[in-house]
């Protein structure tokens, strides 16, 4: 992961301290492929824990049916 500090230079014009734009992209690029991939793991997780419910909801619907 790019640390944004270790490429920060200071503008004596703008008096601040400024990163180049080609690494500031590239840092925000990696940020949200990082989450990105998060992402698609919660809702694959979400999904799963769906279709489990619904299973069960079933299963015991089907249960009370014999009572």
């Amino acid at each position: 992961m790019i640390n944004l500090d270790d490429h920060k230079i200071f503008n004596n014009e703008l008096k601040m301290d400024t990163i180049p734009l080609s690494i500031a992209k590239q840092a925000v690029e990696e940020v949200l492929n990082k989450y990105e991939n998060t992402s698609n793991e919660v809702v694959g997780a979400m999904d799963m824990i769906n279709k489990a419910l619904k299973e069960i909801d079933q299963s015991v619907k089907e249960a009370l049916k014999d009572d």
